[in-house]
């Protein structure tokens, strides 16, 4: 049967190098099979990009942030993350994330006057496997913020959750 989690590690076709190019008149659908009985539902994921995305090279560490929002199930919830140590002052790039919460199907980060979403395949372990193509610069320049704006993350699981947690890849720029 198909899990109601993603796998670990979880399989996925990736264009970020290659990214097919879209027509903004044109339909994106989404095709995804099931075999399980009864009402079922399938959930899929797309990163849609303006071109080819490339690593963003710079000292990068990790910052640890967590969240006591209520999730609801299969809607995405704004998430407002606490980070575990305040940030020098300064401004930031996020180049990476881990998202993890008991039903996490996947997280996306919001930031202020932001208009992309860029997000992960959600964990609902630590010993979940991560594709690496989302942490520590590989998918390039998420998105900045100074130190005392942090984005919010939007969370999307399977049931009710209220207990979030992120990792965020970052380089300070300035």
């Amino acid at each position: 049967s198909v899990a109601a989690e993603p796998l670990s590690p979880t399989p996925f076709p990736e264009f970020f190098r290659n990214p097919i190019s879209l027509d903004p008149a044109e339909a994106l659908n989404f095709q995804a099979a099931e075999d399980g009985a009864g009402a079922i539902q399938s959930n899929g994921l797309i990163w849609l990009t303006d071109g080819s995305v490339n690593p963003m090279p710079g000292e990068i560490f990790t910052i640890r942030g967590t969240g006591t929002t209520t999730v609801g199930t299969f809607v995405w919830a704004n998430c407002p993350i606490i980070l575990d140590e305040n940030l020098p002052a300064g401004t930031y790039a996020v180049v990476g994330m881990r998202a993890e919460s008991t039903t996490c199907l996947a997280a996306r980060l919001v930031f202020v006057g932001g208009t992309w979403r860029p997000g992960v395949i959600g964990y609902d372990a630590v010993s979940d496997l991560e594709d690496p193509i989302f942490r520590f610069g590989q998918l390039g320049n998420w998105g900045e913020f100074r130190h005392d704006q942090a984005p919010t993350a939007d969370f999307l699981c399977t049931a009710a959750d209220a207990a979030q947690t992120i990792f965020l890849d970052l380089i300070r720029l300035s």
